[in-house]
């Protein structure tokens, strides 16, 4: 099986106030530069913080692998490359998590469930392929962020709960999916 490269971009966000309602999406493209959607999903979450709705953009491109692991996760050189926008979430997941647990810190820190579970989705993950962590500055015109930002912030006006599409194959709002 051939090794092949996967680029999912994260955005979460609060409207109008943070903390307040709050929503998330993922984008893959064909690349890091690339202006091309293959699949979206977004998500109204309901009343949070703007790093809850960071961090579970995450998760939700963590489930959306797991759910689609025979595509994402088959072959162990596979990478996936995921492109949040904050510096919070990726710190929590990738650094701050395991030196909490281990200095045994976690009963003074927020969104300790979340980040739990996502670090779990992660560490499942990286036992069967690489997946790296490349910040993105938000709102710099990359379009991966740019349409998650879009795509967040519609989940939001319109209470989206699991809105998916995949323009390349015709299907849209497919409920469920991830």
């Amino acid at each position: 099986m051939e090794k092949q490269f996967f680029h999912i971009f994260t955005d979460g966000g609060c409207e109008p106030t943070n903390p307040g309602p709050c929503g998330y999406a993922f984008v893959e493209t064909l690349g890091r530069d690339d202006t091309h959607e293959i699949l979206s999903f977004a998500h109204y979450i309901g009343e949070g913080t703007n790093n809850i709705a960071e961090i579970s953009a995450i998760k939700a491109a963590l489930e959306h692998l797991h759910n689609h692991k025979e595509y994402y996760l088959s072959n162990p050189e596979n990478v996936v490359t995921i492109y949040p926008d904050s510096t919070y979430a990726i710190n929590c997941i990738t650094l701050w998590y395991h030196v909490w647990v281990k200095k045994r810190q976690l009963y003074d820190k927020k969104n300790v469930p979340l980040i739990k579970d996502t670090v779990t989705l992660l560490l499942d993950a990286r036992k069967l392929c690489t997946i790296n962590f490349e910040w993105v500055k938000g709102h710099s015109g990359i379009f991966g962020n740019e349409r998650c930002d879009v795509l967040a912030s519609d989940a939001i006006a319109n209470k989206l709960h699991n809105s998916y599409r995949h323009p390349i194959n015709g299907l849209n709002n497919v409920n469920n999916y991830v």
